[in-house]
């Protein structure tokens, strides 16, 4: 089963403590609105061929947005 929303927050955040990663200058990619709590807990979050919502959501808070092929 795969997390979702902030079920990947909390992966994150114990692998990170693990591996002694600080999520603050991390980079995180999403696609969907539903990645917005692990977005949201990482230094660098970016949209990649987000769906609507995301893409709005990405684009009020000044994070970059990729459209890849």
């Amino acid at each position: 089963m795969h997390p979702l929303g902030a079920g990947k927050v909390q992966v994150a955040e114990r692998l990170a403590e693990a591996l002694g990663i600080d999520l603050s200058v991390s980079v995180a990619y999403a696609d969907r609105f539903s990645d917005v709590p692990l977005l949201e807990r990482v230094g660098e979050p970016v949209a990649v061929n987000p769906d609507r919502a995301l893409r709005r959501y990405a684009s009020q808070r000044g994070w970059r947005v990729l459209r890849w092929r």
